[in-house]
């Protein structure tokens, strides 16, 4: 995060160098400028600001505070106590540490590592001190792109359990399927009924179980018709006999 936030700080700088050089606003420069510290979304770097002597805003990422041309070919600036910054800190000395600050710029403060601030520069040009201030952002917005992918990660991995937990769901219920068909079956053949089958178009070891159930069913049905032939025989040679003993005792 220290690294990140000073290459912000210099980055911004060395823009609003190169806008003291050319006739381009620091909008159209940084719009040339393919960085993610000025990514609205992400960025750190919020605004640069190039200050003359009077605080008078020179230049500024925000076209909104850029000097406008009056009716009259006179210039307007924005002041720069019109634009709503963060405490101030003083990023390098002045050349001549005994040289007081304009009266438009407050005093440095204190500004914990992480939150939001802007750090000012002197510069001296051919045209007078120039004040290069640079606004970044709190470092939250990167904990938030953090969190953010971490939001995006955890999804990822409920979603691979959501499939998962599915697809152990479908292959559970196609082996306890079967083999709840067997238990049914095989209480049904307990209450007496050998014509109950069981599907067999499974080619695993359920199959063959269903396939050797299928196979018990049907020979306990031949082995329980055959009893019953036995028993009509058996009953049916019964029955003269004892019409015969009957005739001869009458």
């Amino acid at each position: 995060m220290i690294r990140e936030q000073e290459q912000a700080i210099m980055t911004g700088v060395a823009l609003a160098l190169k806008s003291l050089r050319s006739d381009k606003y620091l909008d159209e420069i940084i719009g040339d400028t393919p960085d993610n510290f000025f990514n609205d979304k992400n960025g750190r770097v919020k605004n640069i600001l190039v200050v003359d002597d009077n605080g008078n805003v020179l230049d500024s990422v925000v076209p909104q505070y850029n000097p406008r041309e009056r009716e009259d070919n006179t210039t307007k600036y924005v002041q720069f106590t019109d634009v709503p910054l963060p405490p101030l800190r003083r990023a390098a000395p002045f050349p001549d540490e005994d040289e007081p600050l304009p009266a438009w710029m407050p005093q440095s403060s204190e500004v914990d590592f992480g939150q939001a601030g802007a750090f000012y520069f002197p510069v001296q040009t051919d045209k007078g001190r120039r004040f290069i201030i640079v606004q970044l952002g709190s470092s939250n917005t990167f904990t938030s792109l953090l969190e953010r992918q971490a939001s995006r990660s955890a999804s990822y991995t409920l979603m691979l359990l959501l499939v998962t937990t599915l697809v152990t769901g479908f292959f559970v219920w196609r082996f306890t399927r079967p083999i709840k068909e067997l238990s049914t079956a095989a209480r049904k053949v307990a209450g007496g009924n050998f014509e109950v089958q069981v599907s067999t178009r499974r080619s695993d070891e359920i199959g063959t179980l269903a396939s050797a159930f299928n196979e018990m069913t049907n020979k306990l049905g031949r082995a329980r018709e055959l009893e019953m032939q036995l028993h009509q025989a058996e009953k049916g040679s019964r029955g003269p006999t004892r019409r015969g003993y009957c005739a001869r005792d009458s």
